[in-house]
Parts: structure tokens; sequence; C-alpha cells
């Protein structure tokens, strides 16, 4: 459950037209992926009891709280996207549809 989690953010990261998006799509994809690898490795006793909570399945009501608000955050992130590019296929060979190039437009003072 958690790799196709991981998985589907990544994809919304990277198919994501916009940079507000495309980053806070990655931040809580990679916070969900910390806390998942950090449990685990508590739980294999390879790395020391730090108290973090399971995503989703351990009870914390605070945690529960933050990782639900973040899942509907990436839901409406994805919402955005055309619907054409929602694969893995559509990513890999450089997806539908022209790409958005991004500029950087300077200030000189």
């Amino acid at each position: 459950m958690y790799i196709y989690i991981i998985y589907r953010g990544i994809l919304i990261a990277s198919l994501c037209d916009d940079l507000f998006g495309k980053y806070t799509a990655f931040g809580i994809t990679v916070w969900i992926a910390w806390q998942v690898i950090i449990n685990i490795g508590v739980n294999m006793s390879i790395f020391p009891n730090t108290g973090l909570t399971l995503p989703f399945v351990s009870y914390g009501g605070s945690s529960l709280l933050m990782m639900l608000l973040s899942i509907g955050i990436l839901l409406s992130i994805s919402r955005d996207i055309d619907p054409k590019r929602k694969n893995l296929k559509c990513l890999l060979y450089g997806g539908l549809g022209k790409k958005k190039n991004y500029t950087v437009h300077r200030i000189n003072m």
C-alpha cells in the first residue's frame, strides 16, 4: 500500500504543470515515505525507537489528521493534471501534448 502511495505521489509531482504543485506534491510524498521508512526500520530493530507513527495505521490523533489532510492536498493537486497524462507510459515517453516552458523573470535593482 505504501509503495503505491509513494509511486502515485511521485507521478503526481512529475506530471503537475505548476512549480508550486510540483514541490508540494513531492514534499508530501517524501514526508510519507520518510515516516514509513523510519517506522519499518524501528520495527526491524535497524533504527532506535523514535515514537513516530506509521501513517494511516498507528493511532495518533494529530498524526492521523495531518496525514489525511496531506493526502487530500495531494488529491487536489492531481485533479488539475490532464487525465490523458496520468500514467507511467506518458511520463516515460514524454507525455501527450505540449509541456509548459518555465521562464525565470529577474528584477534588476
